[in-house]
């Protein structure tokens, strides 16, 4: 979700599938390999359009808790939205398996890791998800300001900028990413990488340059591909007709060897059960083949009492299901955001989920 002002345009090209593929780049070394974890299930994977899990279909239901890596209190490390204690971040997880939860997708970027020297607080998260049977989506970058360095990452961040330190970061996107993705490759707690949280490639003139973020997609699914051939990668979006990804190019970037799901947000749309936007972006996936999965989900309207909220995020989840989507993940549970955007496990929308999630291992026969 976007928590800024930042600039957003819709492209105005015309919504078109394509076949094409880009080739992969060249790969980097890293170092900081966390050892191999004991874990009770081996790693979700994607074939023939659907996720996978120890040979049966694996379909996840969640929350966002961008904030989860946040400091603790008392510390000196970074914190951007509700810091939690280590036991506060336990208690979450109880509360996230309680509601049949089995995802939780946080920012991972270099400024909750102090520049890719401190993973103690997301080898806690892992710790936690592992015991509890809940899956980690990790964000590595952020397209709006929030959290992380550099601002809004315009069309020349992804041209170049992201082979460089930018803000106050001591290490380049490229690098971190690498650093990372060598420390947790062999976890089958992490879901799947994301990039990019809703990437978008504009021009400073305020142009789309897609040309850019295919690039950028391509080289960095080659990066992770060279040093991880274990987890899933998203490149994370929003959906169609978002600048950079509009038109044939929404599905060149899913087709990028690498990049094995499509993802949509959905916002702004409260009382529609599946948005154009949402509905387009999984038609697209069908097309190439790819699992489709609902990354946000929240709503946007004036103050809702919460039992008509948990309602109609109930109505979108029940279109999800029966559209045969992938996973859905709701933004977002105690994060900090407050009003429409947070809930807590007292909440009627905790009651919503755990409804749903008893269904979730149900998939129309679609294909």
């Amino acid at each position: 979700m976007v928590r800024t002002t930042g600039r957003r345009r819709k492209s105005a090209a015309l919504f078109m599938l394509a076949a094409s593929a880009m080739a992969m780049m060249t790969c980097v070394g890293t170092r900081n390999v966390r050892p191999t974890p004991v874990g009770r299930n081996g790693f979700v994977t994607a074939e023939d359009g659907d996720l996978w899990l120890n040979g049966r279909l694996y379909r996840f239901l969640g929350v966002n808790v961008y904030s989860l890596a946040s400091a603790a209190p008392g510390s000196d490390g970074f914190t951007c939205g509700n810091a939690l204690t280590d036991d506060g971040v336990r208690e979450l997880f109880r509360e996230v398996a309680a509601m049949g939860g089995n995802a939780i997708r946080i920012d991972a970027f270099q400024s909750f890791t102090a520049g890719g020297t401190d993973f103690s607080r997301i080898d806690l998260i892992l710790d936690e998800a592992r015991r509890h049977d809940v899956r980690v989506i990790m964000t590595l970058e952020n397209q709006w300001p929030d959290c992380t360095e550099g601002g809004y990452k315009y069309a020349d961040w992804y041209r170049a900028g992201y082979r460089e330190p930018y803000g106050a970061y001591p290490l380049s996107y490229r690098e971190y990413v690498a650093r990372i993705v060598r420390r947790y490759r062999d976890d089958p707690v992490i879901l799947m990488w994301q990039l990019m949280n809703e990437a978008e490639s504009l021009t400073v003139q305020d142009l789309d340059d897609p040309e850019s973020l295919l690039a950028f997609t391509a080289d960095m699914a080659s990066v992770v591909d060279g040093i991880d051939r274990n987890h899933l990668l998203s490149l994370g979006t929003i959906g169609v007709a978002r600048a950079g990804s509009g038109g044939a190019f929404y599905a060149l970037l899913h087709q990028v060897p690498g990049i094995d799901l499509v993802e949509a947000h959905d916002y702004r749309a409260d009382t529609q059960r599946m948005p154009r936007e949402v509905w387009l972006s999984l038609l697209a996936a069908r097309a190439i083949n790819r699992p489709f999965f609902i990354g946000e989900i929240g709503m946007d309207s004036p103050p809702l009492a919460p039992e008509e909220r948990a309602t109609l995020i109930g109505e979108k989840l029940e279109a999800a299901w029966h559209e045969g989507v992938d996973g859905v993940l709701v933004w977002s549970y105690r994060a900090g955001d407050g009003g429409n955007k947070d809930f807590d496990i007292h909440d009627p929308l905790a009651s919503t989920l755990r409804r749903f999630s008893r269904t979730r291992h149900v998939r129309p026969d679609l294909r």
